[in-house]
């Protein structure tokens, strides 16, 4: 039997990873591997080695309607996974769109107010990241409505 000598490897752990969740894993059910490598961590490392894989980086598919395919997939950041998420939550004020952690970086706001803002008050464009604060009274909830 060929053996590696990579299974220890945090390359390795990407490719075992990626497996498993298409296999195992409810949320990926309609997810597939391709044959190559499905049957070749080695045809899966000569890919990831040839297009930029890094250990600071994550294993992406680019459209996550897809499976898990020399085409689809990329290696990026922990934080550009994060927004490449089915539910992420793309915001557009004054032209620009952005993620919430986007504009949290962009104003300052924590995370969790501009959540509630969306979320709660339904707040939308310049109101969302207004950082003027707001006076509490009767009648009104901590964002002025």
């Amino acid at each position: 039997m060929h053996t590696h000598n990579m299974s220890g490897t945090r390359i390795y752990s990407a490719w075992r990873n990626m497996k498993g969740r298409c296999k195992h894993c409810n949320r990926y059910a309609d997810i597939v591997v391709c044959e190559e490598w499905d049957s070749s961590f080695e045809l899966f490392c000569s890919w990831a080695l040839a297009n930029g894989y890094e250990d600071n980086l994550t294993l992406d598919r680019k459209d996550n309607n897809l499976g898990y395919n020399p085409e689809n997939c990329r290696w990026i950041s922990n934080q550009e996974q994060q927004n490449n998420k089915k539910d992420t939550l793309y915001i557009t004020i004054d032209e620009i769109t952005d993620t919430i952690d986007g504009w949290c970086k962009r104003t300052g706001l924590k995370r969790t107010t501009l959540r509630c803002r969306y979320y709660q008050t339904g707040l939308r464009g310049e109101e969302l990241i207004d950082l003027k604060p707001r006076k509490r009274g009767k009648g009104s909830d901590r964002y002025g409505k």
